[in-house]
């Protein structure tokens, strides 16, 4: 409702009519035969004889010529302080793989605090953040970046868990400048396991803006020492050459030393790493 009186304010506030009288006056009810989430607002006959449509998807405002279905007419108000559809947890949009684009400029400060240590200046501010849900398409290292492709100083933080974080959800995850990235974007790179849910909430050192937000996920590769992504004859070497020793990289089944076991994981995973 606030937004939909402020933008009021802004379009009729300035005409004749009284536009507390107007405000006050509004009655909002749900019309099914309008589109999904599309609240149809009346304004009193002796006030004014047309009707305003708002959608909160698009954030707009529309003028309609009558009360009936059909569409809104060409008019149109772009409510400038609607808060985008994922400001809270509870709205936040699904993330796949890949870019997706954000603006922050009209989100809100949700609840909650970062720990000092994810901040370069050791504060806990979070502005002007909006929301994410990611289900990890592998098992391995998750990647979110807005390194070089946001146009403001923006600060990043990840959660674990089936529902939204609470206060007293452990922080997986979080970055404010990340090395390398331009103009205090951020990298923040996380353990994921496939299937599970994560939480990744953007946001700004001290207001908002617009940019990109990448993600991938790169698959861990189970008996790869040498990282070249892929199992095979060289890894199956440094295991040989740790065989009967304790612990280390090449216990693969960490039950204290390296054996045949062992070998049989890196036998199971030969050949290369997908990610």
């Amino acid at each position: 409702m606030m937004a939909i009186t402020s933008a009021l304010r802004a379009t009729i506030g300035t005409g004749v009519l009284c536009p507390a009288a107007i405000l006050g006056a509004l009655l909002i009810h749900p019309r099914a035969a309008l589109a999904q989430d599309v609240r149809f607002i009346q304004l009193p006959p002796q006030n004014s004889p047309r009707d305003l449509l708002y959608n909160p998807i698009s954030n707009k405002l529309y003028t309609a010529n009558t009360p009936q279905t059909g569409a809104p007419s060409a008019e149109s108000v772009t409510i400038i302080d609607g808060a985008p559809a994922n400001d809270e947890c509870n709205g936040a949009a699904e993330l796949l793989a890949g870019t997706t684009s954000f603006d922050t400029t009209t989100a809100t400060n949700s609840g909650g605090e970062i720990p000092t240590s994810c901040t370069v200046d050791g504060s806990t501010a979070m502005a002007k953040d909006v929301w994410y849900r990611y289900v990890a398409a592998c098992t391995g290292n998750a990647l979110v970046s807005t390194c070089g492709s946001a146009g403001f100083d923006t600060r990043l933080a990840v959660y674990a868990g089936a529902s939204c974080p609470t206060a007293s959800t452990p922080l997986l995850a979080c970055n404010d400048d990340g090395t390398s990235c331009a103009a205090g974007t951020s990298r923040a790179s996380f353990p994921v396991t496939a299937g599970a849910t994560y939480w990744v909430r953007v946001g700004g050192a001290t207001g908002g803006g617009s940019g990109s937000l990448f993600v991938s996920c790169t698959q861990t590769c189970t008996g790869d020492f040498n990282g070249d992504n892929a199992v095979d004859g060289n890894d199956l070497g440094t295991l040989l050459a740790a065989w009967g020793t304790a612990g280390g990289p090449t216990d693969l089944n960490t039950d204290g030393v390296t054996d045949g076991n062992d070998l049989g994981l890196l036998l199971a995973n030969w050949g290369g790493c997908g990610g």
